[in-house]
């Protein structure tokens, strides 16, 4: 296949996605404690077989990223080089929203880095959706259905009973501690991945945070920027249709040519 026609036709997968990625952020503008994703892209070199390399594949590293430094099979100097092909990276964005105070005795906002954490079917779950309510049997759950975790466990309340937390995340039931809301942060955020109805999920555990400042009566809104999100998705737009078009271009010549050679 035509070296151009490769790199173009495969710069519109990872064009796409990022597209949709883009989009979401910008639906969720207004949903509290929402973390936008971030999207970049990274080069990957395709090879082709060349004696005593050990194959198509030879000297690329898993993942399908050429590998970096002198010599290295794939790079600037490689003859079997294919061309450089984009790979679409993201990541969750920890910068923080801000606060708005509402009053609501179950509203709860972390100042500083941290997350809620909510039990789910799945594991637990992470938010800083700190817009919580009251279920069936009393207990404290995020608008996903799933219980808001203390550190001994689901957090419950009597009918009637009044519910405060301290700054330092301690959780008080008429005047009573009943211990501390369980808010962890990670070490790499990189592990964390959207799960859907504001929660965020890690292959990784949390890790407790002793110093977290937790704020009740107020919500944590989105940290999505509408007009950066629009001018990122204006450029990513203009992308995909200059590859597209280039695609289109070579696709055209090479049918001339085909043509041409056929007479």
């Amino acid at each position: 296949m035509n070296r151009g026609i490769r790199v173009s036709a495969a710069a519109l997968t990872p064009l796409a996605r990022a597209q949709e990625i883009l989009a979401n952020n910008l639906a969720n503008v207004s949903t509290t404690g929402f973390r936008e994703d971030r999207v970049g892209f990274e080069r990957l070199l395709a090879t082709t077989a060349q004696p005593g390399t050990g194959g198509a594949n030879a000297g690329v590293q898993p993942g399908g990223a050429a590998p970096t430094g002198a010599g290295a099979t794939g790079g600037p100097n490689a003859a079997g080089a294919l061309g450089a092909a984009p790979a679409l990276g993201r990541k969750v964005d920890l910068e923080a929203g801000a606060l708005d105070t509402t009053g609501g005795p179950l509203d709860l906002a972390i100042v500083g880095p941290g997350f809620f954490t909510v039990q789910t079917p799945d594991g637990p779950a992470y938010t800083r959706d700190g817009s919580f309510s009251l279920d069936a049997e009393g207990q404290l759950v995020h608008r996903s259905g799933n219980p808001l975790m203390g550190e001994g466990g689901p957090i419950t309340l009597a009918a009637g009973s009044v519910f405060e937390v301290d700054t330092d995340g301690t959780v008080r039931v008429d005047g009573e501690a009943q211990g501390r809301l369980q808010v962890v942060s990670f070490t790499d955020p990189t592990t964390l991945r959207h799960a859907g109805r504001g929660l965020l999920a890690s292959d990784v555990p949390g890790e407790p945070i002793e110093t977290a400042r937790v704020v009740q009566g107020s919500l944590e809104s989105s940290n999505v920027d509408p007009v950066g999100t629009m001018v990122e998705m204006m450029t990513v737009l203009r992308s995909f249709e200059a590859n597209h078009n280039a695609l289109m271009t070579q696709d055209q010549t090479l049918a001339q040519l085909v043509r041409w050679a056929s007479t």
